[in-house]
């Protein structure tokens, strides 16, 4: 989320300084593309979300302008910031369509419209295409085009110095057998965007060996969690991402060194 977020600020949106930017979707990804935005001194900075606890977040990492879509309408309270012209960047994070729409329509007319959600397989957005045979843009954000082996030693920098905010974004840590507690509240109404993110990990209280069964990512993820102290999972090459989406797969603890 952290390289994501801000890739798109340097590298897709390069907002420049007192540029206006709207953020759609304030999960991790929305969070850190406020933050970066706040420091590059982006202005006004609009963080858009249907949840008062993440806009409150927002506004903690640097958004300057926080609208619940739950309660007003969302175009009209960003064109009423920005102006009839528009915003000078809209990032989208949700992949709804009707959402992608509204960022396009909000983006000025030599603006950016950045796609960072990607819509489900089979829906469509419709757009008014002229604007991007003049100076308009539309992209879509490939995990922010960042370079771990460029980014990340900078990211580390800032967070020593302390001035990329990393504890603020972990709402609560979970135990690996905890799991499927962290899972069952993406599933919950209270915060469908909730992003449960996991690794493999060690915890001795479980035995020897232990296998973590993934059966789906995002809203709606379910995950199974088994001791298996006398029999271990074999060992398997780790999974790529499209691997673990389609099906289960199995990880076996490392050897001690």
């Amino acid at each position: 989320a952290v390289t994501t977020g801000f890739g798109v600020i340097n590298n897709n949106a390069q907002l420049k300084i007192g540029q206006s930017i709207v953020v759609f979707g304030a999960g991790g990804i929305g969070l850190n593309i406020i933050q970066a935005a706040a420091m590059v001194s982006g202005h006004p900075i609009i963080a858009v979300d249907l949840f008062d606890n993440k806009l409150a977040l927002a506004k903690s990492l640097g958004a300057t302008h926080l609208i619940n879509s739950r309660n007003v309408d969302a175009e009209k309270a960003v064109r009423e910031l920005v102006g009839k012209d528009g915003a000078d960047v809209a990032v989208d994070n949700t992949g709804n369509v009707r959402v992608i729409e509204m960022a396009y329509r909000l983006t000025s007319g030599n603006g950016r419209t950045v796609l960072v959600g990607v819509p489900p397989k089979g829906s469509e957005a419709t757009i008014y295409t002229l604007p991007l045979h003049f100076e308009k843009e539309l992209t879509g954000s490939h995990g922010g085009e960042a370079r771990p082996e460029r980014d990340i030693p900078r990211y580390v920098s800032l967070c020593k110095n302390g001035r990329l905010k990393l504890g603020e974004l972990v709402g609560k840590r979970y135990r690996l057998d905890e799991i499927n507690e962290a899972c069952s509240l993406i599933q919950k109404d209270v915060d469908p965007e909730a992003t449960v993110i996991f690794g493999v990990a060690w915890d001795n209280t479980l035995g020897d060996a232990l296998r973590v069964t993934v059966i789906a990512t995002g809203i709606g993820a379910k995950a199974q969690l088994q001791a298996v102290p006398e029999t271990p999972a074999p060992k398997r090459r780790l999974a790529t991402l499209d691997e673990v989406n389609a099906g289960s797969h199995e990880y076996e603890r490392p050897p001690r060194p």
